[in-house]
C-alpha cells in the first residue's frame, strides 16, 4: 500500500536530480571548474573512436579497455597502488 507509483517515482527522481544539479553548482561558485582547451580536442578524439568502433563492433565499449588504463594512471599520480584496486 505504501508503493509509489511509476508517475511518483519519476517525480521523486527529478527532484533529486535538481537538488544535486543545484548543490553541485553551489559548489563551484567559489572555484569553477574549467577544462584547458586542448582537452575539447582530447574528447572528441575519444568519441570519434569510441563512435568507429561500436559502427565496426556492437560489443565494442571503450570504457572497458580504457579501465585499466585509467587505473594505472590514477596509481600513478597517487602513488598508491592500494587506492584503486
Amino acid at each position: 500500500e505504501n508503493e509509489l507509483t511509476e508517475e511518483d517515482k519519476r517525480k521523486i527522481n527529478r527532484q533529486r536530480r535538481k537538488q544535486l544539479g543545484e548543490e553541485f553548482l553551489s559548489l563551484n561558485e567559489d572555484t569553477p571548474f574549467i577544462f584547458p582547451p586542448t582537452w575539447t580536442f582530447v574528447f572528441r578524439a575519444f568519441f570519434s573512436l569510441d563512435g568507429i568502433g561500436k559502427t565496426l563492433n556492437p560489443k565494442y565499449d571503450l570504457t572497458k579497455i580504457m579501465l585499466p588504463y585509467l587505473k594505472e594512471l590514477l596509481d600513478l599520480k597517487d602513488g598508491n597502488v592500494v587506492k584503486t584496486t
